[in-house]
């Protein structure tokens, strides 16, 4: 991707996951906890889950022992664990506590 293509495609990415993010923090709210997958959000919280526009498929989700993290593969569709960090890395991540 050139330079503008590849901010307007993380621009897309971030935007997308913030809807993620705010049906995981409702689920949570009524919960007390994180859904084991997201697919538990679809369709009370989510309606249809939004798509990471990189992989065209959805977003990754991780639980984790402080909380979780949602991240898209990015523009090099690699999936290196939500890191985004480093010359190789390029996920777009977010953490959740």
């Amino acid at each position: 991707l050139c330079d503008a293509s590849e901010f307007h495609v993380r621009a897309v990415a971030r935007w997308r996951m913030s809807k993620v993010l705010f049906a995981l923090g409702a689920y949570k709210e009524r919960f007390g906890y994180y859904p084991p997958a997201l697919e538990l959000l679809e369709p009370h919280y989510a309606g249809d889950l939004p798509r990471d526009p990189f992989a065209e498929r959805a977003f990754r989700y991780r639980k984790r022992e402080s909380g979780v993290k949602l991240y898209s593969v990015g523009p090099d569709m690699d999936d290196d664990g939500g890191r985004s960090e480093g010359e190789d890395e390029d996920d777009i991540a977010f953490e959740l506590p």
